[in-house]
């Protein structure tokens, strides 16, 4: 997971040591999720709640993302164009 945060823009396997890059389709999907957490700001605007409820929602939403995060990365052995 440490790894992943790296400015590289690939990883070296712990078991074969091989580099390992990010898919495109995993980056997509990623950087789509980064747009999840803002989204919350709207929250208390929207449906007139608590401002410690939307700020609440926020951290909740970007931990469970950042938890998610292993499960939704794919590599591949070869590098993908950006996008």
């Amino acid at each position: 997971m440490k790894r992943s945060f790296t400015l590289n823009h690939f990883l070296i396997c712990p078991h074969c040591g091989e580099k390992q890059y990010v898919t495109k389709r995993s980056r997509r999907r990623s950087a789509a999720m980064n747009f999840i957490p803002p989204l919350f700001i709207l929250f208390p605007l929207l449906f007139n709640v608590s401002v410690w409820i939307g700020l609440g929602l926020i951290v909740a939403s970007g931990v469970l993302l950042y938890s998610f995060y292993p499960f939704i990365i794919e590599l591949s052995n070869e590098e993908e164009a950006l996008w």
